[in-house]
């Protein structure tokens, strides 16, 4: 049994318990310098490593990489496909190598499944040898099989390209829901607006990536400031730089526009910069399983191929996913973010979060004419929108709240406004319009006759209600 000291202080281990869940969130905002960007940073850790165990980061990211892998023949397809609409003067091996070198940066087992030495006899050989001699870093097995696929996608017919397109888009669909869950939505976008998203998502989702992979992969700049003094010295890690930046972009873009929620650049940024370098970091420390792979590749032969790709998905998809956990703990860096705050509260709590919201829902109404949204009043409150989302729930279904008129229910944005008048609901009358439901009367009556407590705490509800506060309405107290 832990005891305190003799200054009758609390265990170590319970103090910095009590720290890092409670006592980190009610900081007061006086906070300034380094002390405010330590506690800033140990909430986005706290509210990160919180997101990756209760939103199941884990378990998303192993049915991504399943997927992924189900769909990886449609997915190099129509990257293909697309990238040749836009680099079309520059040829399949240029595309096929662009692919091959983004493949390698954010998976580094995915060039030594197969290794060189076994490509001989491959068909096609006077292309394939052609397009290696343009990307010599490719494995000329997995050359071949990008190339087959290209060549068998041209061919397919209104079958094999109604295929390639579904499971694409499921392969889409089960993205956006693994980032939905993260935000805390509940429901995605329309399937007309998935479709166009999804298309238009996978078309500059593979030309950024084409583009950036031509800085980050070779030296672009080379040519053009060979002539120019000190610069050029610099050239290579001006390409290298230029590319890294291109593909955080296009990580952030993806951030920000996936979940179907309003996310802040600011906080989209933050977490592509951090997964990119944690990409890097992946792929200069790849040595510290390549060996072992390729061992498992000359014991298990081709079976080992399935097993090292679910691997690298794996680790890849395991990073996005905590990148998109990272965009949201930096949005709600200042909030009680914890999703599973509702679910701990008790009765009192939850009513107390219920008035404030409609507080809120009043005030607008009032003094602005407006009708605030979910991150209006998350953003006013400072508290998550799980909690905001439950407390509207629960006054709907009071009908206190209702949805503002021209409510559409397959719009992200949704606005409320009282259902009943501020001015004529009182404080006591708020608190029992939460607390009762119908039928509630016909027992509490009878339990009143039965039993002289319960008959002495109905009767002191009612005194409660005529004190000078519980008495005044909604209005009269914002």
């Amino acid at each position: 049994m832990e005891k305190s000291n003799g200054n009758g202080k609390k265990p170590l281990v319970k103090r910095v318990e009590k720290f890092l869940t409670s006592d980190v969130w009610n900081v007061s905002e006086s906070a300034e310098g380094a002390k405010k960007y330590f506690l800033s940073l140990l909430r986005i850790v706290l509210t990160t490593i919180n997101g990756i165990i209760h939103k199941r980061i884990l378990v998303q990211a192993s049915s991504l990489s399943y997927a992924t892998l189900l769909a990886i023949g449609p997915i190099l397809a129509i990257t293909v496909i697309f990238s040749g609409i836009f680099f079309r003067d520059k040829g399949e091996e240029f595309i096929y190598a662009k692919i091959m070198s983004a493949a390698t940066f954010v998976m580094p087992a995915f060039n030594e499944m197969i290794p060189v030495e076994n490509s001989k006899g491959l068909k096609g050989g006077s292309e394939s040898t052609a397009s290696l001699k343009s990307a010599p870093q490719i494995n000329p097995r997995i050359f071949y099989f990008i190339n087959h696929i290209s060549k068998g996608s041209s061919r397919a017919g209104a079958v094999g390209v109604a295929t390639m397109i579904v499971t694409c888009l499921l392969l889409c669909i089960n993205m956006e829901s693994a980032f939905n869950y993260i935000w805390g939505v509940k429901k995605g976008r329309k399937w007309v607006d998935r479709i166009v998203f999804y298309f238009a998502m996978i078309f500059f989702g593979s030309v950024g990536t084409i583009f950036g992979m031509t800085f980050l992969a070779t030296s672009q700049l080379n040519s053009f400031v060979k002539d120019i003094p000190f610069i050029s010295d610099y050239a290579s890690w001006l390409t290298y730089i230029i590319g890294i930046a291109v593909m955080t972009t296009v990580l952030a873009f993806f951030y920000k526009f996936i979940p179907c929620a309003r996310v802040k650049w600011r906080a989209a940024f933050v977490g592509a910069v951090v997964i990119i370098l944690a990409l890097i970091l992946n792929n200069e420390m790849s040595f510290l399983y390549i060996s072992y792979i390729v061992k498992q590749q000359n014991f298990y032969g081709y079976l080992a191929i399935v097993a090292v790709a679910m691997f690298s998905l794996y680790i890849f998809w395991m990073m996005i996913l905590t990148g998109g956990q990272i965009t949201f703990a930096v949005q709600y860096v200042d909030f009680l973010s914890d999703d599973e705050s509702w679910n701990k509260m008790g009765t009192r709590a939850r009513e107390l979060c219920a008035l404030a919201v409609f507080g809120e829902i009043s005030k607008a109404f009032y003094k602005r004419g407006e009708s605030p949204t979910v991150e209006s009043i998350s953003g006013s409150l400072r508290i998550s929108k799980v909690v905001v989302t439950a407390s509207l729930e629960w006054l709907v279904s009071k009908k206190l709240v209702c949805h503002a008129e021209g409510f559409n229910p397959d719009d992200d944005a949704v606005y409320f406004n009282p259902a009943v008048s501020p001015d004529t609901v009182k404080l006591s009358d708020f608190f029992a319009l939460l607390s009762t439901n119908e039928g509630d009367s016909t027992i509490s009556d009878m339990l009143a006759r039965e039993e002289p407590l319960v008959a002495a705490a109905v009767a002191s509800m009612g005194e409660y209600s005529k004190g000078e506060v519980p008495s005044k309405t909604i209005r009269e107290l914002i």
